[in-house]
């Protein structure tokens, strides 16, 4: 299953240049937990554009298990490569003791502003935990 899944986003990936009002962004999972991610947007219509004015109400988070990718495909979107993206990272454990507004209010959560590219964007090394530990 994981190789189909990965085989499965590198073909996504490929066919960036065919379908050039879409986005594939990747997330490698490399710590030993599962962990939630989410790439912040807005829609405008049916277009989804970068979002900047931080989290306010749960997003739909997407699950990488440990030690395993996981992509975000948005179409029609203004996102490309080289565009800025702010991407969070959520523990299952955090969600499950925390309501949402305390997780916002005491930043329980992990952050990366970077631009979007076709590798895979990596947990926990390209992330900074915003909360205190």
């Amino acid at each position: 299953m994981r190789i189909f899944l990965s085989i499965l986003c590198l073909l996504f990936i490929s066919c960036e240049a065919f379908w050039e009002d879409s986005w594939t962004q990747c997330f490698a999972n490399n710590s030993n937990k599962d962990t939630y991610f989410y790439l912040d947007y807005y829609k405008d219509g049916k277009v989804s554009y970068p979002a900047y004015d931080g989290l306010k109400e749960q997003p739909t988070l997407i699950l990488a298990k440990s030690h395993n990718r996981v992509c975000i495909s948005m179409s029609p979107t203004n996102f490309k490569d080289g565009v800025l993206g702010h991407m969070y990272a959520f523990s299952p454990d955090t969600l499950d003791r925390y309501s949402w507004e305390e997780v916002l209010a005491k930043k329980k959560y992990w952050f990366t502003a970077r631009p979007c590219q076709l590798e895979p964007i990596q947990f926990p090394e390209e992330f900074e935990y915003m909360g205190d530990m």
